[in-house]
């Protein structure tokens, strides 16, 4: 089983850890790739490592990898309050394909560069005018409470990916709900009831009818990955529009963020029908470090990062 190195600079008195490798990883042949900026970073190129294993499947899955992950807490791997057994996971898994890449280029075609947009909620995308931009990316990611229809002028109207666990859809009427065979569904597991959650989908009786075909589980190796060198925080875990925008960063050609980082000129959300303040709960997210990684990213060429006038 191939395993990788990765971590901050030693100087920054961070851990090195040991993360799965996808063997099936290939670099990009894109000649504009961020992926070539990256490595070429002095502060991002140490700890950039696209070869990651980003997804968990039933081939991958076996007790010793079970074991092997045990030790960490959820989602970074199976240590919870109530035990999560690996038949939990395993019965689960085998609902779901077991997949290496997030795209499915059979749907349109490999495109020679693969250019991403990552859709945050954030309010500052209200009156925006951005969608028309948005829709022109080959791939576009979501979150959470991705309304699009209504606020097609700022948000775009297309969705390829849709990152969420089971409480995202709670605040949503179902008629809102992103359900296409065209979308790509990524999931994040961050507690026992997770599995139950994703059981449902796979036997096709939950309340949110996503395809079981096109659903993927993010590993907690790239989760764990995520966390402790790129985020380096002590927050419970990364935002999911975080968890969003790594998973795009390792898998995109051209990587442009939209709606991402909160602040009080805006409401919390595009979509609030009456101002909300934003309320940064640190114990839950490190809000402040995913801005100042987003602002680096941006000013090195990695990413473009939309600021509107509040950035």
């Amino acid at each position: 089983m191939p395993y990788i190195k990765g971590g901050a600079k030693e100087n920054e008195g961070t851990d090195f850890f040991i993360f799965r490798q996808n063997p099936n990883w290939k670099n990009s042949t894109c000649n504009t790739s961020l992926q070539k900026k990256a490595f070429r970073s002095g502060e991002y190129g140490p700890i950039f490592r696209p070869d990651i294993q980003m997804w968990t499947n039933s081939k991958l899955f076996n007790e010793s990898e079970y074991l092997r992950l045990k030790p960490w807490t959820i989602p970074y791997g199976y240590k919870y309050k109530e035990e999560i057994t690996y038949e939990d996971v395993l019965e689960t898994l085998k609902l779901f394909p077991a997949e290496d890449s997030i795209f499915n280029f059979s749907r349109s075609g490999k495109p020679e560069c693969i250019t991403c947009a990552v859709v945050g909620n954030g309010g500052m995308l209200n009156g925006s005018g951005m969608g028309k931009e948005i829709d022109t990316h080959d791939y576009i990611f979501r979150v959470n409470q991705a309304y699009t229809r209504g606020y097609e002028k700022d948000v775009g109207s297309r969705t390829t990916h849709y990152v969420f666990f089971d409480r995202s859809l709670q605040p949503m009427k179902q008629g809102h709900y992103p359900v296409s065979q065209n979308i790509t569904y990524i999931f994040v597991p961050c507690r026992k009831f997770d599995y139950v959650y994703l059981k449902r989908i796979g036997d096709g009786i939950n309340k949110f009818k996503a395809p079981p075909e096109n659903i993927r589980v993010l590993h907690p190796d790239f989760l764990r990955y995520i966390h402790f060198v790129w985020m380096r925080v002590r927050s419970f875990r990364p935002t999911t529009g975080a968890i969003m925008t790594m998973t795009a960063l390792h898998a995109c050609d051209k990587l442009s963020l939209y709606g991402m980082g909160y602040n009080i000129k805006y409401s919390n959300h595009y979509f609030d029908p009456q101002y909300q303040k934003f309320a940064n709960v640190m114990g839950s997210h490190n809000h402040e470090r995913e801005i100042e990684l987003w602002d680096r990213l941006d000013k090195e060429g990695i990413v473009y990062w939309y600021r509107r006038d509040v950035f």
